[in-house]
């Protein structure tokens, strides 16, 4: 219900204060307080791990205190019973959405990953320059035949595959330098 109107509304475009009916076998998409609805059973086993179905009873207050337990959470099923709902949260606002912010781990790396990136990083460097020389020495090669030797004229076409062999054994001595698998060996080995 939203705006005093009853109508359906996809999961996606539930908002806070909307007014959601909950009944049996259907699954919470949002945390709200039951406002109307007695001895609701709630499935509450994924948040919790507790198998027992929790008993929720409409929000109520006397002499200044609340009553009862009016809290539904997402992604817990409704096993019993039937009611209504204020949303207070949604999305990564509800208690779900809070404990997986919390078990976010993947964030900051350990010394060890630290280290390896870094050997990574300059094995990555040396090779780059290996590969670099490499082709350097072979285009040196071909030029000193062409003119300081002699044995070669600079228009002769196997000039080019030369070089396209140089280049070609470069990038092989850079492939073969960078260790991509190197973390996840040694991940793997301890």
């Amino acid at each position: 219900m939203r705006d005093g109107k009853s109508s359906n509304i996809n999961v996606k475009d539930v908002v806070v204060g909307d007014r959601l009916f909950c009944e049996n076998g259907k699954k919470l998409n949002a945390d709200g307080i039951l406002v109307d609805g007695e001895k609701v059973k709630v499935n509450e086993s994924e948040m919790t791990g507790e198998l027992e179905l929790m008993i929720k009873s409409s929000y109520s207050c006397e002499n200044g205190q609340a009553k009862g337990k009016p809290f539904l959470f997402k992604s817990c099923n409704v096993e019993e019973g039937s009611g209504w709902m204020i949303v207070t949260s949604v999305g990564s606002n509800t208690n779900e959405g809070q404990m997986a912010k919390q078990m976010d781990f993947d964030k900051d790396l350990t010394p060890l990953q630290c280290k390896l990136n870094t050997i990574v990083e300059w094995i990555g460097i040396i090779g780059i320059v290996s590969a670099a020389l490499v082709f350097l020495a072979l285009v040196l090669r071909l030029v000193f035949d062409i003119w300081a030797f002699g044995t070669r004229s600079l228009t002769d076409e196997s000039n080019i595959n030369e070089i396209v062999q140089a280049f070609i054994v470069a990038v092989t001595v850079v492939v073969m330098a960078v260790p991509e698998g190197l973390p996840l060996a040694v991940t793997i080995s301890l």
